[in-house]
């Protein structure tokens, strides 16, 4: 499977596998902005600790996010994201910029995430 990301294959297989082995936690930065075309794009961001403590972070997605920007427009764009890279159970904490969207939207993803989420011994 070959994917448009800012990956090369060997990197893609490595994240993947270190995300399914090795890393328990995650930190996901988001920032959104227009060209100059009028595209509005959002890219994700993933930070993490690797295995020799040091940090690394890779791009999971650079998509087009359509106008009007609402919460659940911001929400679908990064839950899609996480579900797709597997990654929903290993968010420890997402940095969004200031728009009230991104606030409303960050929250709907907290509740949906704890939802999913199975905690050892029900704690």
């Amino acid at each position: 499977m070959v994917h448009e990301l800012l990956f090369t294959f060997t990197e893609y297989e490595l994240f993947n596998l270190l995300m399914k082995t090795a890393i328990n936690k995650i930190s996901i930065t988001t920032d959104m902005w227009k060209s100059s075309q009028k595209i509005q794009y959002m890219v994700l961001t993933a930070h993490f600790v690797d295995l020799d403590w040091k940090l690394q972070k890779r791009v999971l997605s650079f998509v087009d996010v359509p106008h009007p920007h609402t919460r659940l427009i911001v929400y679908d764009a990064l839950y899609k994201c996480l579900q797709k890279w597997g990654i929903k159970g290993k968010v420890s904490t997402i940095t969004v910029d200031n728009a009230i969207y991104n606030d409303l939207a960050v929250k709907i993803l907290q509740d949906s995430l704890s939802f999913h989420k199975s905690f050892p011994l029900k704690g």
